[in-house]
């Protein structure tokens, strides 16, 4: 049995795997304002950074060595400067300015390679193999799923 991933030959065979177990892209469509609003709310009240997700935290050694990720809706940055520290080059994208501002501080702070955006995934999902880490652990919906799988490479 080979120790290989699904995922380990971006470029080959896996990458049409991906794409195919992705399956269409979901509908655009823009999360409520309202939405926006709760969370700019939530990080301007948030006193320090939390800490990394624990799942990331736990199982580091299934990352893949290096190259770009994507943290979705970081949140105040915890998980992306987590990443950046590991040698990724990372996109940071959350629907909050409030959070977008704290995560680009953060970065900058610690020189970290974070690029920070105000980004509604729901209207505007990753292109196809653009990444080859995606972190999702603040968000849930199901229908950006088939978008997620087809940018990873």
């Amino acid at each position: 049995m080979s120790d290989r991933r699904l995922g380990d030959d971006p470029g080959g065979d896996d990458a049409e795997v991906l794409r195919t177990l992705a399956g269409p892209l979901p509908a655009l469509r823009s999360c409520p304002p309202s939405l926006r609003d709760e969370w700019d709310r939530r990080h301007r009240a948030a006193e320090v950074l939390p800490a990394p997700a624990a799942v990331l935290c736990e199982h580091q050694h299934l990352l893949p060595a290096g190259g770009r990720a994507l943290d979705l809706a970081c949140g105040l940055g915890a998980n992306a400067a987590l990443l950046a520290r590991r040698g990724f080059e990372v996109a940071a994208w959350d629907l909050s300015p409030v959070a977008v501002a704290r995560v680009r501080d953060l970065a900058s702070r610690m020189q970290l390679p974070i690029a920070a955006e105000v980004r509604d995934v729901c209207a505007r999902p990753p292109h196809p193999a653009t990444f080859d880490c995606i972190l999702v652990a603040h968000f849930l919906d199901r229908s950006l799923a088939p978008a997620l799988a087809a940018a990873q490479r």
